[in-house]
């Protein structure tokens, strides 16, 4: 009599398991484990960036720790501490809370299979993970793959809410908007374009109703949630915010973060001058570039989502050129913030995959030759990656620190070793001026020496030590009152740009000829001159 029920046991195990076979769990896992497997390899490669040595600063002195919306949100600056405080204060340690971001960023189009197709999601997910422009950012201790990955897992939470309203739910989608806000100040921006969006979608339900319609999805979600729901749904959201702001409530001025990275990132709008360099058409530069295949299956999957006319895949739609636009129309225009534009065009691509595969062998096809053309865009990033992710010709790179000043941490901290071997302790000075002194300051935090970094600029001001950091401009003032030191000219940033206007360093991405961006396509041969920062060393003789 045990025999049947130990059967009918059995196989409820068994049909779970041929469940998440058949959902694609099993192939989701294997991409996820990939992906992770990508953004973790030599993650020390890479030079640090002056944002990144910045970031990774504060990150190690967490407890002094206190929100500057010039530097973004806490959220990453506390991941980045324990990352750092578990394998101390190397590169790897900063850049692995973003090599996880990016590799859940991963997982997630698993979550919205039932909405794209399972095809569709192991679609995104496939792309998410092999993207040049994913794996270059989910290496790099900047904060814009978090508010990727937030934004996104945001997004699929706010439409389960809408699929089901509970309060659990709602409290979820709270959540995620504290940590998105405590991300980066991009975060208004989405909620900006989320909320026109379902402000449209609560209105023609409205129209709607008043034309003798049943409620829609909105308006139902709406009327179904509870006073309590919603108190506790802001209740987690203060509760979030407040701890990261405030840094666990050891800093209580940081409560008004989200007012201070308004003011500050509204007044930058009118400031910065970036937007008379970098045309308007940056990002499709970059698309095109780096990111063919999302281009021209989301192109099918546009036309796919407003024929199929889904709320969901009606939001994709809505997202991707809201984010295209703003972004593109924004002053500030950098490579990072491409990110925010892919992710929507990125699920775009996996709806028109999908519905190229249920078309005719011809369609099946095509959808077999993107795939071969995003693999070769993989392997031909490969080098950049993971062999010289510094490389000033790429420009996902934009301007990033040259190897010049790893060389230059490590000359130092032998040179301290040195000292303290001897008995007594080096003093190192570092010039200030243009951000010099970083991410020399950063290499040197934890070595046994005594370091100041200063403005050199000022005129009446000495430099005095053993080993001396000056920009360039300061070194020919200064040079002359150096005598008893050895000097050495060092690369500190590196940058590239299509040139063609005039003067020469401003970037024209129109002026390359076909066969100068076929070449630079091939191999990355450049056709206006590589531009470079330099700095120079000094050391005191002896």
């Amino acid at each position: 009599m045990m025999e049947p029920a130990v059967i009918e046991r059995g196989r409820p195990a068994r049909t779970r398991l041929a469940n998440r076979v058949h959902n694609g769990f099993l192939a989701h896992a294997v991409i996820v484990v990939a992906a992770l497997g990508l953004r973790i390899v030599a993650l020390h490669a890479m030079p640090m960036h002056h944002d990144e040595s910045i970031h990774a600063s504060f990150a190690w002195s967490f407890p002094d720790y206190q929100y500057d919306p010039t530097y973004h949100g806490p959220l990453q600056i506390a991941l980045m501490s324990l990352s750092l405080r578990l394998l101390g204060p190397v590169d790897a340690a900063a850049r692995l809370p973003a090599a996880v971001a990016g590799t859940v960023l991963v997982a997630l189009p698993y979550l919205v299979r039932h909405r794209i197709g399972r095809l569709g999601a192991l679609g995104a997910a496939v792309l998410l993970a092999i993207s040049p422009s994913f794996l270059y950012y989910s290496r790099f201790a900047r904060e814009d793959i978090f508010a990727a990955l937030l934004t996104l897992a945001l997004v699929i939470a706010a439409f389960r809410w809408l699929d089901r309203p509970t309060r659990g739910r709602l409290a979820l989608v709270f959540m995620l908007l504290a940590l998105a806000v405590a991300t980066k100040e991009t975060s208004y921006i989405t909620m900006l374009i989320a909320g026109a969006f379902f402000v449209g979608v609560g209105t023609r339900e409205l129209m709607r109703r008043r034309h003798g319609g049943g409620p829609g999805r909105l308006s139902s979600a709406l009327a179904s949630t509870h006073r309590r729901g919603w108190l506790t749904a802001i209740a987690s959201f203060l509760v979030v915010y407040t701890v990261l702001f405030t840094t666990f409530l050891s800093n209580i001025g940081g409560i008004t973060g989200i007012i201070d990275g308004i003011a500050y990132w509204a007044r930058q709008q009118a400031v910065t001058p970036l937007a008379p360099y970098v045309p308007p058409y940056f990002y499709l530069i970059l698309l095109v570039a780096y990111e063919l295949p999302a281009v021209v299956l989301g192109a099918v999957g546009l036309v796919v989502a407003i024929r199929r006319r889904r709320l969901f895949d009606l939001y994709l739609v809505w997202w991707f050129l809201a984010s295209l636009v703003i972004f593109s129309a924004s002053s500030e225009r950098v490579p990072w913030l491409l990110l925010h534009i892919l992710v929507p065009l990125t699920l775009l691509a996996a709806l028109g995959a999908s519905a190229l595969w249920r078309g005719r062998r011809s369609a099946r096809a095509s959808v077999v030759a993107i795939v071969v053309l995003a693999v070769a865009l993989f392997v031909r990033s490969t080098p950049f990656l993971y062999g010289n992710p510094s490389d000033p010709r790429e420009l996902l790179v934009y301007v990033q620190t040259a190897p010049d000043m790893k060389s230059a941490a490590d000359r130092v901290q032998n040179l301290a070793e040195e000292a303290s071997a001897s008995g007594r302790r080096l003093t190192v000075l570092l010039d200030r001026y243009r951000g010099a002194d970083w991410p020399l300051s950063w290499y040197l935090v934890d070595v046994d020496l005594t370091l100041e970094s200063v403005d050199m600029t000022n005129a009446r001001f000495r430099p005095s030590a053993d080993v001396i950091l000056l920009t360039d401009g300061n070194r020919q003032r200064l040079a002359p009152g150096l005598i008893g030191y050895t000097s050495e000219c060092l690369s500190l940033r590196e940058w590239w740009v299509p040139g063609g206007r005039s003067p020469a360093w401003l970037p024209d991405y129109l002026a390359g000829s076909p066969g100068q961006w076929a070449g630079w396509l091939i191999d990355r041969r450049v056709w206006s001159p590589i531009g470079s920062e330099v700095v120079w060393l000094y050391v005191r003789e002896g």
